[in-house]
Parts: structure tokens; C-alpha cells; sequence
């Protein structure tokens, strides 16, 4: 891939001179910082306990992906680089009554875009015994916070982030497309029209894959104000509590500019639906990924979920949002984006 004129003079210039010359980018990085600091304020606030989980994992995470890789060069044992430290803090959150947030440094095995980078900064919170709608309240509260922190104001030319907007998956997939998530062959609906748009997806028998990628491409570029996505199908219920009575999972996705900012609601608590949905997911990842090596399910992880308080939580990306509330792009709101070599 050939570099771009910036990144050829990024790697020229050396970081620290490149800075020197943009003190629009340095001030970015400066109302970064009193965006985090606003949200630690303000959950510390509300009685959340902040924590650190390990970077250096021993053994993978639970979701269907690769991991960043690394071997400790004295005793040769194998370490996975975090994706997200949700399941550690499910681990823990139990001990401390209002929960648990953590600002944690993230990897995952992903191309560097205009929307995504492969290590970035995750504000992830655990709260025991709390619903999803208390989750949604505490992200509109904190985001609010943080809006006013980093403009000044709740109203933009753009934007208004003075009201709680809630539509269900099953609203927002209508409008989008007219199809209805509940429909028993909604899967091969979904399917045909990612095809017709030739969007192309890993596996086309997955109705996670399928049913993510129909919300990604068509219901996300839509939600242009904040917006909380709610009762999602169970096929995208991913780790979330399921309600039987009503089909749903209680989840939801925030939603700003087009895009997904943050995650959250009821989590699932049974370590033996932990079991069958992490062996699924190892199968996956030996199956279409080829990893055979470290492969297996934490059982750590389903001890402790044993005695482990109903909980909930969330998790926002912190990169994306600052970079879309500043209005600025994702690598200019990060002190060494991947474009620079860092040494």
C-alpha cells in the first residue's frame, strides 16, 4: 500500500516535530484529556470504583476472533493482548456495590480506518444488580457530562444531546429496509439484501454475522443524533440476558453520526450458557480462523461467574467519541496513530 503525503511526512518529521508544527492537534489531545477526566469524575461520583485488568492474558477471550499474540521472552509462556476487559470485570464487579469502570487500553486484530483502530482506549463499566435501563441512563448522563466538558454546550449546528432517544432494533430495521427482525427466514431476507448491496461477510451462515452486518450497513448510517438501539433479536444477543416472554435481549447499542459508539445492558449470568455460546465460538475460531493452539474456554472465568451477582454494564470507545464530539478525525485525537511508526 502506498503512504499518504501526511504519513510520509509524519514519518519524516518525527512525531515530536510534527506536533510542534499542529498545535490544533496538540489542543485536540488536550480536550481528549478533560473528556476522560470529566467521565472518571462523574462515575467516581456516582460510586464506581475505578480498576486495572491485565493487558497479558492467559488465555483468549471469549468472542469469535483472533487475538493479538506475544511470548514472554524469559519463560516462553504465551499471552493474549486484550480485546476488552469486560469478562475480568464481570469477574469482580460483584464486590463493590456500585460497580466498577475501567479506561482500558485495547488491541484488536483490525485494519486502521477513519473509524476503527487496532489499539485504542475502552471506558468498559460493570455495575451488579442494575437493569438495562439504569445503564442507559447512567451512558446519557456521563455522555452529557462529557459533551458539555469538550463544547461548552448541548446544541450544536449538528447535533442536540439534550434528549434520550430510544428506537428498538425491530423500529429501526423496518424504516431502514421494511423487513421485520422476528420474521422465521429473516436471516436469508438479511442476506439477500447485504448481497444486493454487495457488502460481503465472513461466514453466510451465521445469522449473528448476517443479522450484525444488516444493522451495521443499513440502520447505523442513519442514527445521525444520539440514539440508544434497544431489544435486540436473540440472534444478536450476543452476551446479553434474554427475555423468553418477549423474544429480545436486553441490549443496546449507542448510536452518533452514523455509527456505534458504545454497547451495553443486561448480562448474561449461567456459566453453562457461558459454556456452550465460548465453545461455539472457540469451534470458530479453529474452524475458520485456523487457531488450534491455546483454544480452549477459561474455566477461571466460569468459577468465578458462579457466584457472581446479576449485573450489567456498558462500554464506549473513547477514540470514536471524542473524535466525533470534537469533530475531528480518529488518528488526530490519539498521540501516535499507527500511521506513525512509533519506536
Amino acid at each position: 500500500m502506498v503512504a499518504s503525503k501526511q504519513e510520509k511526512i509524519m514519518k519524516r518529521e518525527g512525531r515530536g516535530i510534527f506536533l510542534s508544527k499542529r498545535p490544533t492537534i496538540v489542543d485536540l489531545i488536550k480536550r481528549r484529556s478533560r473528556v476522560i477526566s470529566s467521565m472518571r469524575g462523574y462515575l467516581e461520583r456516582k460510586g464506581l470504583v475505578e480498576v486495572e485488568t491485565p493487558l497479558l492474558c492467559t488465555h483468549r477471550e471469549g468472542g469469535p476472533f483472533a487475538q493479538f499474540e506475544t511470548e514472554h521472552p524469559i519463560t516462553a509462556k504465551r499471552y493474549f493482548l486484550s480485546m476488552c476487559p469486560e469478562d475480568r470485570l464481570k469477574r469482580i464487579c460483584s464486590f463493590f456495590e456500585d460497580g466498577v469502570f475501567e479506561f482500558a487500553r485495547c488491541f484488536r486484530a483490525e485494519i486502521d480506518s477513519e473509524s476503527h483502530l487496532s489499539e485504542f482506549t475502552m471506558l468498559e463499566i460493570k455495575q451488579p444488580n442494575k437493569t438495562i435501563q439504569d445503564q442507559i441512563e447512567l451512558a446519557f448522563g456521563l455522555i452529557q457530562h462529557s459533551v458539555l466538558e469538550a463544547i461548552g454546550t448541548l446544541t450544536t449546528g449538528s447535533c442536540d444531546f439534550r434528549e434520550l432517544r430510544m428506537i428498538s432494533c425491530y423500529e429501526a430495521v423496518k424504516d431502514a429496509v421494511g423487513l421485520n427482525i422476528f420474521d422465521k427466514d429473516i436471516a436469508e431476507k438479511a442476506l439477500n439484501l447485504l448481497d444486493r448491496a454487495g457488502v460481503s461477510i465472513k461466514s453466510r451462515t451465521s445469522e449473528w454475522e448476517i443479522m450484525d452486518n444488516l444493522v451495521k450497513h443499513f440502520v447505523e448510517p442513519r442514527m445521525q443524533e444520539l440514539s440508544f438501539l434497544t431489544e435486540f433479536p436473540l440472534s444478536l444477543s450476543t452476551i446479553s440476558r434474554v427475555d423468553h416472554e418477549r423474544g429480545v435481549a436486553n441490549r443496546f447499542q449507542i448510536m452518533f453520526n452514523g455509527i456505534e459508539i458504545g454497547d451495553g445492558g443486561e448480562k448474561m449470568l449461567d456459566p453453562n450458557d457461558y459454556r456452550v455460546l465460548y465453545e461455539a465460538n472457540s469451534h470458530y475460531r479453529r474452524e475458520s480462523l485456523g487457531i488450534t493452539e491455546n483454544n480452549e474456554v477459561c474455566e477461571e472465568f466460569l468459577v468465578d461467574m458462579e457466584i457472581a451477582s446479576p449485573m450489567a454494564g456498558f462500554g464506549i470507545g473513547i477514540d470514536r467519541f471524542t473524535a466525533l464530539v470534537l469533530g475531528a478525525s480518529i488518528h488526530d485525537v490519539v498521540l501516535f496513530p499507527k500511521a506513525y511508526d512509533c519506536c
